[in-house]
Order: C-alpha cells, then sequence, then structure tokens
C-alpha cells in the first residue's frame, strides 16, 4: 500500500495515527472514485435529448400491481457491502482508541498528584517534587 509522508514521526502513536490516515486517505479516494464515476456514468446515460429505452418497463393498470423485480444476489450485496464497511469502520476507530487511551506500564514517568473536588472548585495536591 501507498503511504504519504508528512514528516518524521515523534512518539509512537504518531506512526499509529500515520498509518490510519493513510487507510482512511485511500479508502476516501476510492469511494470518490466510485462515486464520482457513477454520477459522470449517470450524467451521460440520462442526459436531455437522449431517449430512454422504455421497452422493459412495466405497463400500469389500473386495479393490477406492477410486476414485483427481485434479485436476492443484488439486495443480499447491498445489505452485505455496507455492513462490512462499517464493521471496518469501528475496527479502525477501536484501534485508535486503544492506541491512545492504554496506560503506559513505566511508573518511572508518572506524575502523582491528589485532587480534591470541592463545591466551587478543584484544588490540587503534589506528591512529587515538580
Amino acid at each position: 500500500m501507498w503511504t504519504v509522508n508528512w514528516g518524521g514521526c515523534v512518539v509512537a502513536e504518531d506512526t499509529v495515527f500515520a498509518v490510519l490516515y493513510d487507510k482512511f486517505m485511500f479508502w476516501g479516494i476510492l469511494v470518490g472514485i466510485f462515486t464520482f464515476g457513477w454520477l459522470f456514468l449517470a450524467m451521460l446515460r440520462y442526459r436531455e435529448g437522449v431517449e430512454p429505452d422504455t421497452t422493459h418497463i412495466d405497463h400500469i393498470e389500473v386495479g393490477s400491481f406492477p410486476v414485483d423485480r427481485h434479485h436476492t444476489t443484488l439486495e443480499v450485496f447491498f445489505y452485505v457491502l455496507p455492513t462490512l464497511i462499517v464493521a471496518w469502520l469501528i475496527v479502525l476507530a477501536l484501534a485508535s482508541n486503544t492506541a491512545v487511551w492504554t496506560i503506559p506500564d513505566n511508573d518511572e514517568d508518572a506524575q502523582y498528584m491528589k485532587v480534591i473536588g470541592k463545591q466551587w472548585f478543584w484544588e490540587y495536591e503534589y506528591t512529587d517534587a515538580l
């Protein structure tokens, strides 16, 4: 997969965000190409002056229901594909959350403080020297 490097990464979390940015950029460009391609195709097909082919359209008669046209494979595809896309986006979002919100294991860099909530303000007491 191609990547876009926007500068040197300073911390480990920055590389995670760079990878996520590259993934989102790739899929965003792919969806954009698909969407604008479909839009261009629709503009060419349904432009003014071109007579549409109406031989396959059912003619409506009063008192009767139109013929149902089922395409089970297409309906399953239209249900499964968005579900997979949303599931993949959830996986990416959870991966970024766990990368950001994990608590580091090293206690030597930790700063301990005591926080006391009063009625109208907060009081902070640092137990270690600054």
